[in-house]
Formats: C-alpha cells, sequence, structure tokens
C-alpha cells in the first residue's frame, strides 16, 4: 500500500496486537494517524490501549499529523517523544474527547522543541 497517506486505529477490546500487520514496510507514505480508543469504561483497559498506541507509532515514526481520540489514550502525551518515537516530522497534533492537563501539553511542547527545535500545532477538540 505504498500510496496509503491515512491511517486510523480503532483500538477495540479484546485487541490481538499479533494480528496486526500494517508496518512502515507495508504502508512506507503514511503521514496521518489516527488512534482511536473504544468507549469502553474500565482503568483496566488504560496501560492496554497507551501500549498499542505507542506500537503504533513506533511502527509510523514519519507522520506529521498524529491525532488521538478517546480519554484512554490521554497518557500517550506524557511519554513522547523518545528516542524510539521521536516524531521529527510532527507538526499538528490533535486531541479529541480526551482532556489533558495544561502540564502535560506544556511537557509535550517543551519536550518537542527541545528536540526538534520547533513548536508543534496542538488542536482541541
Amino acid at each position: 500500500m505504498p500510496k496509503l497517506r491515512s491511517l486510523k486505529l480503532f483500538i477495540q477490546h479484546p485487541f490481538d496486537i499479533g494480528a496486526w500487520s500494517i508496518t512502515k514496510e507495508h504502508a512506507p507514505g503514511i503521514r496521518e494517524l489516527t488512534i482511536t480508543a473504544s468507549t469502553l469504561q474500565g482503568t483496566a483497559l488504560i496501560a492496554e490501549d497507551i501500549n498499542i498506541a505507542i506500537l503504533a507509532l513506533q511502527a509510523f515514526k514519519e507522520i506529521e499529523s498524529l491525532t488521538i481520540s478517546g480519554y484512554r489514550l490521554r497518557g500517550c502525551l506524557s511519554l513522547l517523544p523518545t528516542d524510539d518515537i521521536p516524531l521529527s516530522r510532527l507538526t499538528r497534533l490533535t486531541i479529541v474527547d480526551c482532556r489533558v492537563s495544561d502540564t502535560v501539553l506544556k511537557k509535550f511542547r517543551s519536550a518537542m522543541k527541545a528536540k526538534h527545535q520547533r513548536d508543534v500545532e496542538i488542536i482541541i477538540q
């Protein structure tokens, strides 16, 4: 799928990460990634959803636009960027249906600016 530019990943449980096989080698042109957690309630799923989101971000490191949707994914931002997931091309982050503290947003912005010497547009919907 070399022409695919946008990918939407919906995390629903049970989620079999072993069956999920789309990677950069299958779709090298992904520039827009949307990760949505289902609306199931329960704090036990938060860590699992974050791990799945991190695996997706590791597979598509060259995205320019990232959308995270669902309250269980808000913890992702406090873990990014990393050496494994530098988000070096990220220019826009959209947060949907997810309350993120100002402290987390400031930390994310600061980390991105320190790592890449530029700001990331953050849109909250």
